[in-house]
């Protein structure tokens, strides 16, 4: 059931992520695509820092888990593409102002960073090493901290 419920939200997220440049045109969806976005990478991140922790017990899960997370933090520097700073939106954002868009080859190096630890997440949770991949993630955590230091409201 959960590797249908994931192949489901990897293919969702896929489609999303082909189609939204061509559709999205308001900021209000721009955001809640970005949102999203970043809830996906928070959710699955979360999970496997809590069975880090001892507070979840997924193992057998992890690599779907990693692999979502994974999938979702390549997305993020496409979800920022857009600069809403300056769009009138309903929808509430918390990106600093323009900081992310003003200083982009400095978010971008910091969305890479964070997916190429993602990468390594989900590539020790696909080769078994459930251990290194629960360690792992605090990589992750970090260059989270990072970018929502700087950009983040």
């Amino acid at each position: 059931m959960l590797k249908k419920m994931t192949a489901g939200l990897l293919a969702g997220i896929i489609t999303v992520s082909v189609t939204a440049p061509a559709v999205m045109a308001g900021a209000d969806e721009v955001i809640a695509y970005r949102k999203g976005v970043m809830n996906t990478v928070r959710s699955n991140a979360v999970a496997i820092m809590a069975m880090r922790r001892g507070n979840l017990d997924m193992e057998d899960n992890i690599g779907d888990i990693a692999q979502q997370m994974a999938t979702a933090s390549g997305l993020v520097t496409a979800a920022f593409k857009v600069d809403t700073s300056a769009m009138d939106s309903k929808e509430k954002t918390t990106a600093k102002d323009n900081l992310v868009w003003a200083n982009w080859s400095d978010f971008m190096e910091k969305a890479v960073a964070m997916q190429a630890d993602a990468d390594a997440v989900a590539a020790l949770a696909a080769a078994g090493d459930v251990d290194g991949a629960k360690n792992a993630i605090g990589n992750v955590f970090r260059h989270c901290k990072a970018c929502h230091d700087t950009y983040r409201k």
